[in-house]
């Protein structure tokens, strides 16, 4: 959706990005699934919870994250992901990089790679390239997102994982793949921040919402966090960028926890 920003002409987004929204218009993941068939979102989180039982302790686990989560979702996946058994490593996963010019549009095609290298950095956690994690034969494997080139990589891997787990809007090869699978809200949907590559950290407002039980990242986290950990993670936008921004500061020095998320105008907020 294209963004206010003075810098490229007020309202505006390359071709490619303003038919992007295409992409969620058909193949939604509309509930959850176990061995890709449709359950219960309920009985999904039930029986996920016994599957985690016998990961054990000493397990290779790796945490995909997505450069397209909110800063919000990618908190609450890492915070999860220190609590979860075994040895958990992350990867950025993400699309590929693309075509760029010389004026205004960048190789880069994810909206929050700067975002979510901020929120790693600030959590204190190292995170390689997608290909380099899956080297490793991981027994347990959570991927976050539904844009990630190495699709086909993440599904063989998946196979020979003890458990895997997809937080995705789209239905398709990692969701149907997966030992569970639950649907989340496409980038047209979320409510929280990005921050671009220039160091502008920018509102993101949901424009539509589903009709079907499709539920941001940190709302199904927050879910299974207290079924399986018997322990409450913040699940809110607002309570999460607080959190999350907790000691990050605006260019101005101002403290971004202190304006919080409706404190972010039309133009964002650029980073000290």
């Amino acid at each position: 959706m294209p963004r206010e920003n003075p810098t490229v002409n007020q309202f505006w987004a390359c071709d490619a990005g303003r038919l992007a929204y295409h992409n969620y218009e058909t193949d939604r993941l509309q509930s959850a699934k176990a061995n890709g068939q449709p359950v219960a979102s309920d009985a999904a989180i039930t029986q996920l919870a016994t599957a985690l039982d016998s990961v054990a302790s000493g397990a290779r686990v790796l945490v995909v994250l997505s450069p397209s989560m909110t800063n919000e979702a990618a908190w609450a996946a890492i915070k999860v992901g220190q609590k979860l058994k075994g040895m958990v490593r992350y990867a950025i996963g993400g699309r590929e990089a693309g075509f760029k010019d010389d004026i205004l549009i960048c190789a880069d095609k994810a909206p929050n790679r700067a975002g979510l290298a901020l929120v790693l950095k600030t959590l204190g956690v190292e995170a390689v390239p997608l290909s380099a994690a899956l080297a490793g034969s991981p027994q347990a494997i959570y991927i976050f997102g539904d844009d990630h080139h190495l699709e086909d990589v993440l599904v063989k891997a998946m196979d020979g994982a003890q458990l895997s787990v997809v937080f995705s809007a789209k239905d398709g090869p990692l969701a149907n793949a997966a030992s569970f699978a639950f649907p989340t809200m496409s980038p047209y949907e979320i409510d929280g921040t990005w921050l671009n590559e220039f160091g502008i950290l920018q509102r993101v407002r949901p424009a539509l919402t589903p009709t079907w039980d499709a539920r941001p990242i940190e709302k199904w986290l927050g879910a299974l966090t207290t079924r399986l950990l018997d322990e409450q993670i913040a699940d809110d936008p607002a309570e999460l960028f607080v959190t999350a921004m907790s000691s990050v500061n605006a260019l101005d020095g101002t403290p971004l926890a202190a304006s919080g998320l409706d404190g972010i105008g039309p133009f964002g907020i650029a980073l000290k």
